[in-house]
């Protein structure tokens, strides 16, 4: 994958969440023990996030998930974007769709042999 894709993703998630929630960057990066600059630099990926730090946006940003929501893999396949049933998905739905999008996302296409 490519590291200015990722980090770009990631960003733009982590913001998108922020918005949702109604937090401004300052209020983030208190709450993770950051500065508001490190935040705006993550949201436009420009600044790595460490693996700490992504439990901790995580948890500010209240995602039951933890830090896998904010990963590309994870998003594949947004509740956002697709008609869900009334009532949404059950724990153990989501938890299977996640299964099966990371196995396709992580299985090589096969070649053909000449």
């Amino acid at each position: 994958m490519d590291e200015k894709k990722l980090y770009k993703g990631l960003g733009e998630m982590i913001a998108a969440r922020r918005n949702k929630l109604g937090l401004n960057q300052a209020n983030l990066a208190k709450q993770v023990n950051m500065s508001r600059a490190s935040i705006a630099n993550i949201e436009v990926g420009r600044q790595r996030v460490l693996v700490h730090q992504l439990y901790l946006l995580a948890e500010a940003l209240e995602l039951t998930d933890g830090p896998r929501s904010l990963l590309p893999i994870a998003r594949a396949v947004s509740t956002d974007t697709l008609p869900m049933p009334e009532g949404g998905l059950t724990v153990k739905q989501k938890s299977q769709i996640e299964q099966l999008v990371g196995s396709i996302s992580t299985t090589k296409p096969k070649t053909a042999k000449k």
